[in-house]
């Protein structure tokens, strides 16, 4: 069957929920004092997880059928908008970029989103084609973000998020040929994405690393296949 995609009043709703909270982190990230004097070259990066979560929390959103599960959620989807707003506006000074429990929770908030998007994806059943350029694009935006202020030693955040979304990408097409429940091609999608992501963080490869994650693998593929349905 041909490669398409539908324009529904929900795909509507989910850019417009994206281009609005890019909105939200652009007006903030503009106030701070180090934009207004002009110290600030960029602020795309900034908008990365904003827009990434407004599309996933509007994508979610509208599986939800029940009145109830839909006001619970939007409560719930309360708590995270503004921890990532604040976040993203306390890094715009570059000492306030890593440590502290705020820029913890962001970390926290990225990887939910990617599982979000993840599990959305999956669950949608897709051509390969077009669920791998998806799950490409959302790790190489996410990565970038998680890389950027973390990266030492001159390390290109580019070429990083590159290299995750890339393998990511060809992940897909294996998992496409598996038949698993959205959730679980999404948690898989997720532990990959985490492991890559600290691995190149870290940045050697020894026995200690190695007992670390392959620790944390076992561990979370046990849980994946026992208890995720």
């Amino acid at each position: 069957s041909p490669v398409g995609l539908n324009v529904s009043v929900a795909t509507v709703m989910a850019l417009l929920a994206m281009i609005l909270s890019v909105i939200a982190a652009e007006t903030l990230v503009r106030s701070h004092p180090r934009a207004r004097s002009g110290q600030l070259p960029g602020s795309v990066v900034f908008w990365l997880l904003p827009g990434l979560m407004g599309l996933v929390l509007a994508g979610w959103l509208n599986q939800l059928d029940n009145l109830g599960l839909w006001t619970m959620a939007v409560l719930a989807a309360m708590v995270p908008v503004p921890v990532v707003l604040a976040a993203e506006y306390r890094a715009v000074h570059p000492s306030y970029r890593q440590g502290g429990w705020l820029n913890w929770l962001h970390t926290v908030v990225l990887y939910l989103v990617a599982l979000g998007a993840f599990t959305l994806v999956y669950e949608a059943r897709l051509r390969s084609l077009l669920s791998g350029t998806i799950i490409v694009l959302v790790t190489f935006l996410l990565s970038y973000r998680l890389f950027w202020p973390r990266l030492e030693g001159g390390r290109p955040p580019a070429l990083y998020a590159g290299v995750v979304a890339f393998l990511s990408g060809q992940l897909v097409w294996i998992l496409n040929y598996w038949h698993l429940s959205g959730l679980r091609g999404g948690l898989l999608l997720l532990l990959f994405f985490y492991l890559l992501t600290g691995i190149l963080l870290t940045g050697r490869f020894n026995r200690q690393l190695i007992i670390e994650y392959g620790s944390i693998t076992l561990i979370a593929l046990l849980g994946i296949f026992l208890l995720a349905p």
